[in-house]
């Protein structure tokens, strides 16, 4: 089966900037276009499986992970969220790695911020309870 696009036809959201007729790939964005792509935001309402965005994020619950070339603003994600700008969550339970600050209020994984970062950790009373 032949595909125009570059990706698997799976379950993941996501949204890609076109110049023209021309798809932009990630090796060829540009300061100018990476600016102009912080400024938008793709807001989706309801649970998806993975979410891969040049732009800015905001979402309800992710069953997997979320890549943003901006900032990120979900409720519940069960994988990892790798975000250009701020990450902010409720619950994350892969690895965090953002340009800017990250707020949640527990992630199971590793951090990696550009930014201030805080969380509540989980206790091990939290942690026998499960």
């Amino acid at each position: 089966k032949v595909s125009l696009f570059p990706w698997e036809d799976d379950d993941t959201l996501r949204a890609v900037v076109f110049v023209g007729h021309r798809m932009v790939k990630k090796e060829d964005m540009d300061e100018t276009l990476l600016d102009k792509c912080s400024k938008i935001t793709i807001e989706y309402d309801g649970d998806v499986k993975n979410v891969e965005s040049y732009f800015n994020v905001e979402c309800e619950n992710v069953e997997g992970n979320v890549t943003a070339g901006g900032d990120v603003e979900c409720e519940d994600v069960e994988g990892n969220v790798t975000a250009g700008g701020d990450v902010e969550c409720e619950e994350i339970e892969g690895n965090v790695v953002a340009g800017g600050d990250v707020e949640c209020e527990e992630i199971e994984g590793n951090i990696i911020a550009g930014g201030n970062v805080k969380y509540e950790e989980k206790d091990e009373e939290e942690e026998d309870e499960e």
